[in-house]
């Protein structure tokens, strides 16, 4: 609620307040740090930050929105209950208002400082101008209001609520209400006082709930959240599972696919100057050895199991073509270069054929490497891709040239695979490159 419940102008949008109720008890707590033994009232600092605001809206479907909170935060600055906070007890006219949820249990109320902007809507209080002190000129307990002046309907005034203003003496009650010379009669427990005239505007409350919703007074749903509590625990959550701290460390590092990895994978060996099937590093596609390292990049030591720690399980080029250690026609094999037990394992690829570099270099040498690896039981796949062949410069010899028949020169030389001679028809050097079949 903004502003004050008897006065719906007071303070406007810079008190609001609310009701604790539950789990906001203890969300918003009260200061209890030098009270005194009649103490009704008691101060609290808690900062609250708006997120929904509530709205006076008759359409349930526009009941809040949300909240856009400004430079600084509301802050709770009293916390007592309904009666205490608006001194119900030494007030004869008081009556609770019904905006707050559950008033008659006589509720903790929260009382808001918002210095930047309002939080939440005005209370609906019910109204009247005195129109007539003659509608019974023989009873002192009835007046006259005028019809278009009661807020917020003629319906809004009920058997049973109090009556508060000028004249009127506290504890007044409404017994009837009903229309009379064009004016809206009203009956009162209570003889009006001299002092009362026309023109003077009474109040009537509580505002009763109207099941039509010509107006709104049912609570409707608003949030602030309190500051996080930074706690000085550590907090642990807990699982379904449960077991040793060094298994779960090694079931972190080798249980997944990203845990274990290849130390390198430099292609830029692979060209068509390779020589397949050679010892050393001739027929070697990757510039550097590697090795198999776990996700803090340490070398994995070699272990002499069955399957290996590490398999080359297919190569396809962009083509679709199997060219692995299963195929037909293999061009590729994983080669072993250290297998100490204890110490890490170092490999390498070898060509087992010649490459060229041809206008397929896109498709059909370019190739996907897949790999399996087996460590500490567990199973996982590694790809490289793309690996694409890389093209060399051919030499030329000017000497020796020997003339053919249709004006076509050939010079002895190589192509960058190191075989095959080059073609100059015309006078003019031709790219096309003549291998040996």
């Amino acid at each position: 609620m903004a502003a004050y419940p008897e006065d719906p102008t007071k303070e406007l949008g810079k008190t609001s307040h609310a009701v604790l109720i539950n789990d906001n008890i203890n969300k918003v707590p009260r200061d209890l740090a030098l009270v005194g033994p009649e103490q009704r009232q008691f101060r609290s600092s808690v900062v609250l930050h708006g997120r929904v605001e509530n709205l006076k809206s008759n359409d349930p479907a526009e009941n809040n929105k949300q909240y856009y909170p400004g430079a600084l935060p509301p802050v709770v600055s009293v916390i007592a209950t309904d009666n205490d906070l608006f001194d119900g007890v030494n007030d004869a006219d008081y009556a609770p208002s019904t905006e707050f949820y559950n008033v008659d249990s006589d509720p903790l109320i929260a009382r808001i400082n918002t210095p930047s902007k309002q939080f939440g809507v005005t209370s609906t209080i019910v109204t009247g101008d005195v129109g007539s002190l003659t509608l019974n000129s023989s009873a002192l307990n009835t007046v006259g209001l005028t019809t278009n002046t009661i807020s917020p309907s003629v319906n809004a005034i009920v058997p049973g609520q109090k009556i508060s203003g000028p004249g009127i003496f506290p504890g007044t009650e409404v017994v009837s209400s009903s229309n009379d010379s064009g004016f809206r009669k009203i009956v009162m427990t209570q003889d009006r006082a001299v002092g009362i005239a026309v023109g003077d505007t009474l109040t009537f409350a509580p505002t009763p709930f109207n099941a039509n919703q010509t107006w709104v007074t049912m609570p409707q749903l608003a949030v602030m959240e309190t500051d996080p509590v930074t706690s000085n625990l550590d907090i642990f959550w807990e699982s379904t599972t449960a077991g040793l701290v060094n298994d779960l460390n090694d079931a972190i590092l080798n249980s997944t696919q990203s845990s274990v990895n290849l130390s390198s994978f430099n292609t830029d060996n692979f060209t068509e100057a390779i020589v397949p099937n050679q010892s050393g590093a001739t027929s070697r596609i990757l510039s550097a050895n590697f090795t198999l390292q776990d996700a803090f990049g340490n070398d994995i030591d070699y272990i002499d199991q069955s399957p290996a720690q590490i398999v080359l399980t297919s190569v396809f080029n962009l083509q679709g073509d199997d060219v692995g250690p299963g195929s037909t026609n293999p061009m590729f094999e994983l080669e072993t270069i250290t297998s100490t037990p204890g110490s890490p394992g170092v490999y390498n690829i070898k060509a087992k054929e010649f490459f060229y570099f041809s206008q397929q270099n896109q498709t059909k040498d370019t190739f996907t490497f897949t790999f399996t690896l087996n460590i500490n039981g567990t199973e996982s796949v590694i790809t490289k891709t793309p690996v694409a062949l890389g093209n060399e410069n051919p030499t030329i010899a000017q000497s020796g040239s020997t003339a053919c028949p249709g004006a076509t020169t050939y010079y002895p030389g190589t192509s960058g695979g190191g075989q095959g001679t080059i073609a100059n028809v015309g006078g003019l050097m031709d790219q096309l490159v003549h291998y040996k079949v």
